[in-house]
């Protein structure tokens, strides 16, 4: 269930925070909104023991996880977003004693919610400096910092998070994006992020994503995403599938 929470909390770092194709325009009124479907498989062998005896272990896990975002610009500098998310993981697992077979199955459900907060410290700046504060459910309280430099047809992002939780304690994050406009259809997204925990004794979580857009629609504007991902946190080394449906709507 821990990396479910590390899943959850990067793709929260990497979508909600951080949409490097473009510098965000916050009229006052528009509304941004996404849809998204991860999936996650993993497996692998190993030992272990029980009351029965020592067996050797064999297992498979599959995580689904569903996304919804929506964002609201106050005005031009201040901006509100909303984040939901449930994740599904199911897993099987079969147990060889030598004199038999046995198979487990179980399956579990991780949600959480995030409201955020977002300031244009100074709109004008080549540099569009944003700081973010998130609250979220399970509990927990996140202060964001970006950075983001544009120049056609490349848009370049960076940002820090800080995140204390009652489940996870303290996490710093890094992430940044780079985007590529390849034609008025097609746009490329290179995206990447690290999570260290303070406090607590535990390997740093990273990942890396590609993402390809593709405009269905010019005004107002829709797009359908196709998204590869990998994750690494320790020995663990997890590659994962999504799509994705974002659009803006208002003024």
């Amino acid at each position: 269930m821990r990396f479910l929470a590390f899943l959850l909390l990067f793709l929260g770092l990497a979508q909600a925070q951080i949409d490097p194709l473009r510098r965000p325009e916050e009229t006052p009124g528009r509304v941004r909104w996404s849809l998204s479907l991860a999936y996650t498989p993993t497996g692998g062998t190993g030992l272990g023991a029980d009351e029965r005896g020592p067996f050797a272990l064999a297992w498979v896990e599959h995580g689904v996880d569903l996304g919804v975002g929506l964002n609201y610009a106050l005005d031009r500098a201040w901006s509100a977003g909303l984040d939901l998310r449930l994740g599904l993981v199911w897993r099987v697992e079969e147990r060889n004693y030598g004199d038999g077979l046995l198979r487990l199955g179980e399956s579990q459900a991780n949600g959480n919610g995030t409201f955020r907060l977002g300031y244009r410290l100074d709109p004008e700046s080549p540099l569009d400096p944003r700081v973010s504060l998130s609250l979220a459910y399970p509990w927990g309280v996140g202060l964001g910092l970006g950075l983001g430099f544009l120049r056609d047809p490349v848009v370049l992002e960076v940002g820090g998070r800080v995140e204390v939780s009652d489940s996870s304690g303290v996490r710093v994050g890094l992430e940044g994006g780079l985007g590529f406009v390849a034609n008025d259809w097609v746009s490329l997204v290179f995206s990447g992020g690290v999570v260290w925990p303070v406090g607590w004794v535990a390997p740093p979580s990273g990942g890396l994503g590609v993402r390809v857009l593709y405009r269905l629609e010019e005004n107002p504007p829709l797009e359908l995403g196709a998204e590869t991902r990998l994750w690494v946190q320790g020995q663990v080394v997890r590659l994962g599938l999504g799509l994705s449906l974002q659009g803006t709507q208002g003024p």
